[in-house]
């Protein structure tokens, strides 16, 4: 469980990301470096100081896999695009205790399962708590998709990261971060606490980032219809100059700072809207914004 004092560094978290800005995305390779990092957190109550930890790999014929669908009470998940005609799914199942021996007893708690139904590859980790308190294990794991293949994603807490993937992603994080690199396809992602940063992004149709706390740092090219929202954080967008969008924005305590222009943007007080076109030219699709607590930036790439 976590403790009264991981409560309150929780929300002095959740301030300081509103008042401060993203931080950097890890490229591919730290990623990949990292993925085996049996370390969280530390305002997480884990059960114990010493870890024990057992590997797990796997690999899928992706022939007539549509989706891949990860689920995971807590631990970073990291997906990026492969060449090959597989799926790869590697990780590690970590317990907690207070000594190796209680974490090693605590091991079987937590369990990683992949499997495939019909075109659907299922990936699982569970941790049992009905025999220990506490949040007494977690789950680290890196997937490997070919281009084509969508990848759905839920995470009670920790992180998400994405390289390369070509396909559309969806994700569901209760406390933790999302951060996306060079993705082709449709994004939608929604954290109940945290930052989503993404970069060099190319949507398909549908774009949907919204977080209760934290930061929005987009950076790529728009699809057709975009929702980014932030209810407490700053909200930034950079596109390429030749972008023009229906716009409707909103920082109902905030300004809106915009290198483009924008027609129908109107300030008063601490709060700033606009509804009209954002860029110069013909529309070619829609972008609503929205934050309640921060500032929203929209500049060139």
């Amino acid at each position: 469980m976590i403790s009264r004092r991981g409560i309150v560094i929780i929300v002095l978290i959740g301030l300081a990301i509103v008042a401060s800005s993203t931080r950097p995305w890890m490229s591919g390779a730290k990623l990949l470096e990292a993925k085996y990092s049996s370390r969280f957190d530390p305002y997480i109550d884990m059960g114990g100081s010493t870890s024990a930890s057992a590997p797990f790999e796997e690999a899928f014929s992706a022939a007539g896999i549509k989706r891949v669908v990860i689920q995971a009470p807590m631990g970073n998940i990291t997906v990026i695009k492969t060449g090959g005609n597989s799926i790869a799914v590697e990780g590690e199942r970590i317990a907690y205790g207070d000594t190796m021996a209680e974490a090693e007893a605590k091991l079987p708690l937590v369990s990683l399962e992949a499997k495939t139904c019909d075109d659907v590859l299922e990936i699982v980790g569970l941790v049992d708590r009905s025999a220990t308190s506490g949040l007494s294990g977690m789950i680290n794991m890196v997937i490997q998709v070919p281009a084509g293949v969508n990848v759905e994603s839920t995470l009670s807490m920790g992180k998400i990261a994405l390289d390369g993937i070509e396909g559309s992603f969806c994700a569901r994080v209760e406390m933790g971060e999302v951060n996306a690199h060079s993705t082709r396809g449709d994004l939608d992602i929604n954290i109940s606490a945290g930052a989503i940063n993404v970069s060099d992004a190319v949507v398909a149709k549908k774009l949907n980032l919204v977080t209760s706390m934290g930061p929005i740092d987009f950076a790529g090219v728009l699809g057709e219809h975009n929702h980014i929202e932030s209810s407490a954080g700053p909200v930034r967008i950079r596109i390429p100059r030749s972008t023009c969008v229906q716009v409707d924005a909103d920082a109902s305590a905030g300004q809106i700072e915009s290198s483009f222009p924008i027609t129908g943007l109107s300030s008063e007080n601490l709060k700033s809207s606009a509804m009209g076109i954002l860029g110069e030219g013909t529309p070619t699709g829609e972008l609503r914004v929205r934050t309640s607590m921060g500032k929203i930036s929209i500049s060139e790439l």
